[in-house]
């Protein structure tokens, strides 16, 4: 799809407005959407199966390595715009399946943002063994920045800010894991300057506001890079140091102010190392400018922090604690014997200058 308009459609079972099919026997069912509109669709089935993760704009379908006759059916998108969309459960924006792979990069990507959902109001991505042949252990990767550069600043439904480190890897679904993630921005002019992809206003009885899947879901282009930290304790003994301490990560290109990102925490490790990296950052904003990518320690009481290294050979944070200043009294004492030193000199200097004269 590079364009057109696929607008105001209901169905009962998964995607409102498109649905992409699972492969069968060897085939391969791919949508590639680079443009158009996907826009007031909605999904009205209940229950499990399709319907589970519906997706009122689109859906995809999957199935696990129970069902050899089938593989994941795959979307591939860019440029994409995800917002004022609707689940009644979670995944406003998006929601996955535990059969599902999810990719949303940088370069070429999406932006999601104001969508609304009972929680997890952009993106759901659920864990599980109680979905037969779409159930699983999810795999995924999620940018930081969303199209156009800005940092999502990704939260929890707590409200607690989301590490960096989160934003890839495996949910277990013997732990019945997932990831939920809102973000505050409810508007953003880059994105929406280089969007030609828009999905909003559809609607999911269930998850999936804009979209749901329970296959293989690609936003954007990889373009990748990751940055690493090593943390130093000079003249400190290991008895005195905190449990953790918090990294944040900022990113600017040539000419602008960093702008923050967000943070990891570093714990050490069972040989007392205190190492850690920076994952799945992009490496150009949408311009084919190169992100320039510093840190900075969150304050430790009692400590100073100095940062050397590069984002290509890795950033070093040295702790110390900063000497003690001298006492009004230790001060009084050495300032009063300093006078007195100077003043006994210049005595015995006028004095032989005297006898001289």
């Amino acid at each position: 799809m590079t364009g057109g308009m696929i607008d105001d459609n209901r169905s009962g079972t998964g995607g409102g407005g498109i649905f992409v099919q699972a492969g069968f026997i060897g085939k391969n069912a791919t949508a590639t959407i680079s443009g158009g509109y996907i826009t007031n669709n909605i999904m009205t089935g209940t229950g499990q199966g399709n319907f589970a993760f519906g997706g009122g704009g689109i859906y995809v379908n999957g199935f696990n390595n129970t069902v050899p006759s089938f593989q994941n059916g795959e979307l591939k998108l860019t440029n994409a715009l995800i917002i004022n969309n609707t689940a009644e459960m979670e995944g406003g924006g998006y929601a996955s399946c535990p059969n599902s792979q999810t990719k949303i990069y940088l370069k070429n990507g999406v932006a999601l943002y104001a969508n609304i959902a009972e929680s997890a109001k952009e993106i759901y991505i659920l864990a599980s063994n109680a979905y037969g042949a779409h159930s699983g252990d999810p795999t995924y990767e999620i940018s930081p920045l969303m199209l156009g550069g800005t940092a999502y600043q990704w939260k929890d439904d707590d409200g607690n800010d989301v590490t960096i480190n989160r934003l890839s890897g495996q949910l277990l679904a013997i732990n019945d894991e997932y990831l939920g993630l809102h973000t505050d921005i409810v508007q953003d002019t880059n994105a929406q300057t280089l969007a030609r992809v828009i999905i909003s206003g559809n609607y999911s009885l269930t998850r999936g506001g804009g979209i749901g899947s329970n296959g293989t879901v690609e936003m954007g282009e990889s373009d990748l890079t990751s940055i690493s930290v090593r943390k130093e304790w000079k003249d400190i003994h290991s008895s005195g140091l905190p449990e953790s301490i918090d990294i944040e990560l900022y990113r600017a290109i040539a000419g602008e102010l960093p702008q923050y990102v967000g943070y990891e925490t570093i714990v050490p490790d069972s040989s007392g190392n205190w190492v850690i990296t920076f994952e799945n950052l992009p490496k150009n904003d949408a311009n084919g400018n190169t992100f320039i990518y510093t840190v900075k320690e969150r304050p430790v009481e009692g400590y100073i922090a100095l940062v050397t290294g590069d984002q290509d050979n890795g950033y070093i944070i040295t702790n110390s604690i900063p000497r003690t200043p001298p006492t009004a009294d230790y001060f009084h004492v050495w300032t009063l014997i300093a006078v007195l030193s100077i003043s006994l000199v210049t005595l015995l200097f006028l004095g032989l200058h005297r006898r001289k004269s």
